[in-house]
């Protein structure tokens, strides 16, 4: 008689379809001044698309199979650990015109241009596709989804104010999509040298 191994399933239980965004997430003072710069503006245009939207700075969102979430959030721990701690310098606002959306203006960093690097680095290494969207470019949304003609109107205003501020980011956020609630929720954190 021979022994007989157990054997592997042939198929694969399914596997969940996650969604994750990486974003920084900005110190309570200075988000505390984006909340009172949105309620100005839904004040004096009315309701707009990012009203509620808790002010961060996107790095990057995608969709990610289940069993391969340890892997991927380790290998970009991996890659950032020895990043430093950097500062982010808020001058003034920006304006897109072709999404009609008004923000605030954060100078460049060469750390944060590094890290979006080797967010895409690890996207292409770990074939990454469904759904990927990343930013190479550091802002915080006031307003987006905006008619033209409000718009038009915002920038014209916006164009002549000052907004100044300094920053430190020793921290990235994760938040996972909580499908029944249609909210994100915390999933981790990547901490950067102090």
């Amino acid at each position: 008689m021979i022994a007989m191994k157990s054997q592997m399933p042939l198929f694969r239980e399914p596997d969940t379809l996650n969604a994750y965004r990486t974003f920084i997430g900005l110190p309570s003072n200075l988000a505390k001044e984006i909340r009172l710069l949105k309620e100005e503006f839904r004040k004096t245009y009315g309701p707009f698309a990012s009203e509620r939207t808790t002010p961060h700075i996107t790095i990057c969102s995608f969709l990610l199979l289940e069993h391969r979430t340890f892997d991927v959030f380790t290998l970009i721990q991996r890659r950032l650990e020895h990043l430093p701690a950097f500062d982010f310098v808020i001058d003034g606002f920006g304006f897109d015109d072709l999404n009609k959306q008004i923000y605030l203006r954060i100078k460049e960093s060469e750390v944060f241009t590094f890290m979006s690097e080797e967010f895409e680095r690890t996207r292409q290494q770990l074939h990454i596709k469904n759904n990927y969207q990343g930013s190479s470019e550091a802002r915080i949304t006031i307003a987006k989804g905006l008619t033209r003609e409000i718009y038009e109107d915002a920038k014209s205003k916006y164009a002549e104010r000052t907004f100044d501020e300094t920053f430190t980011v020793d921290k990235l956020w994760v938040v996972s999509l909580d499908q029944d609630k249609g909210l994100y929720t915390p999933f981790t954190n990547i901490k950067l040298k102090g």
